[in-house]
């Protein structure tokens, strides 16, 4: 048993290449919750419910589309396999259709035009970004059986996923937002114009490197026994039988509820760099830049947490550090004690540096803001890392693979998240008192900006944790299901032969 199990574990290499996909995720999908909302409410003047409104229409169609797209994957039938088209395809629309989100015509810059041609675009963007990942993340649990290996897979597409968030979307305040007598940055158009071009080339890039280095793990399915369904019934019933499945349960709604308060949080953020830390656009970048470490720093972190105290300790114990660095956050900024924009001024009686200008209050928020999100770089990939094994457990006890379908699920919960996180997020705008299109908001509605988006995260996801508590699935647990399947197979084999 220990030769089989050691057996499939992959190289190295292959986990990276594989990994190198969620880049083009990250420049999409990143950018969009980054800056989506500047634009259209800052740059073009839409009224922020009507964009919160509109982000929530199109992130929820993406999240209903995902258990059809991994239906439909789990479903094909193909000499190219079920995954690699789909990523292949879906991919490069994706790249397509994201360059037209930044790129508005003039006609329909108007509000009442504004309104639909984001929903549109942002639909066709929304649908080729699910045909491309629900698939690529499919193919992941796929390339890895192992348990441990799991973790590590999903740690190493997440660290690839913030690395590109760093290079794109952090760097992007200083390379298309950079400071300017003009006025505010993120209200000039070109800005954001410069930047989709260039995510575009780039994701269209990535998409060709993983579809191609990834094709060593292509499966002929024309003929597999595994691959089954493909009607309409028949997703309602996989839909349901995975919904009601009591221990990927526990994990559907705990990141429901947990994403719900990140996608929030890191929507407001955006404005409270802009409007109460008052940041420079070189401070925004390294701020922003450090929470993708922090996020990247924790995808890393989760597969050595799980070798050392298992998938549920790991999620409480990131859950419980992310929520004290948040309050703490709330409690030095809001009521004042350490000042937006506080610099000490080192004294001229010093022996060295004398008058250089330290900015005290953004290396304070920086420091908690990127643990916190170094906390919450562990939650994605570990909640990744349970789906493949409940999917695994799933084929022990019906003998059909719904890789696709578990994964599918998952990432319907994660977008109908950010959908309702965007949503919230122009009603938190709205009721903290800001005006949209004015380049100066009052100190009050940036100080209300502030403690909505430090306290609301905090609250959500102490809420989450409690529905992981009794999630039963352990290490042990795991390698007991694989060694009943190998034994299942080494019977169908051994009735196989014996009946030729």
């Amino acid at each position: 048993m220990q030769e089989t199990y050691e057996h499939r574990l992959k190289p190295k290499r292959d986990l990276l290449v594989y990994s190198t996909g969620d880049c083009a995720n990250s420049l999409v999908i990143n950018s969009i919750g980054a800056f989506a909302m500047l634009f259209y409410t800052e740059a073009l003047g839409l009224d922020y419910k009507l964009a919160g409104f509109a982000m929530f229409i199109v992130t929820f169609w993406d999240a209903v589309s995902d258990p059809i797209m991994g239906h439909i994957s789990d479903s094909t039938r193909c000499r190219f396999g079920r995954r690699h088209p789909y990523i292949f395809i879906g991919g490069l629309l994706m790249a397509a259709s994201y360059y037209f989100i930044w790129n508005v015509p003039g006609v329909f810059r108007a509000e009442v035009f504004l309104f639909w041609y984001l929903v549109v675009v942002n639909f066709l963007l929304r649908t080729a970004y699910t045909i491309y990942n629900v698939s690529y993340i499919a193919l992941g649990f796929e390339v890895c059986t192992d348990y441990d290996q799991r973790a590590s897979i999903q740690a190493y597409r997440w660290g690839f996923n913030m690395t590109a968030n760093l290079a794109g979307p952090a760097l992007a305040w200083l390379v298309f937002f950079p400071d300017t007598i003009q006025g505010e940055a993120t209200s000039i158009t070109s800005n954001y114009i410069h930047m989709g071009t260039a995510f575009t080339v780039a994701t269209a890039l990535i998409v060709l490197f993983v579809a191609f280095g990834t094709r060593k793990y292509i499966i002929d399915t024309r003929y597999r026994k595994d691959v089954v369904g493909g009607s309409i019934r028949e997703l309602f019933v996989d839909l349901k039988d995975i919904f009601l499945d009591k221990q990927p349960r526990m994990v559907f709604i705990f990141i429901g509820i947990a994403f719900t308060g990140i996608s929030l949080l890191a929507s407001l953020q955006m404005y409270v760099y802009v409007h109460f830390m008052k940041f420079s656009s070189l401070q925004r970048a390294i701020v922003h830049g450090s929470t993708m470490i922090g996020c990247g720093l924790g995808g890393v972190l989760s597969a050595l947490l799980v070798r050392k105290f298992d998938k549920k300790p790991t999620i409480t114990i990131s859950v419980l550090f992310s929520v004290f660095c948040n309050l703490v956050l709330f409690i030095l900024f809001v009521p004042g004690f350490v000042p937006p924009g506080f610099c000490w001024i080192i004294p001229d009686s010093a022996a060295v540096l004398a008058g250089v200008s330290i900015p005290v209050s953004m290396l304070v928020f920086l420091a908690f803001n990127s643990l916190f999100w170094t906390g919450v770089g562990v939650l994605n990939p570990i909640g990744h890392s349970m789906m493949a094994d409940v999917s695994e457990i799933c084929k022990y006890r019906t003998g059909v693979l719904k890789d696709a379908g578990y994964a599918a699920m998952l990432s319907f919960l994660l977008k109908a998240a950010l959908a309702i996180g965007a949503l919230l997020c122009g009603f938190c705008l709205d009721w903290a008192g800001l005006d949209p299109g004015a380049r100066e908001q009052t100190a009050d509605a940036a100080r209300n900006l502030a403690a909505i988006t430090f306290i609301s995260c905090a609250v959500i996801v102490l809420v989450a944790l409690i529905s992981i508590i009794r999630y039963p699935v352990t290490r042990a647990y795991m390698q007991k299901i694989k060694e009943a399947l190998v034994a299942k197979e080494q019977q169908a084999n051994h009735i196989k032969d014996t009946a030729q």
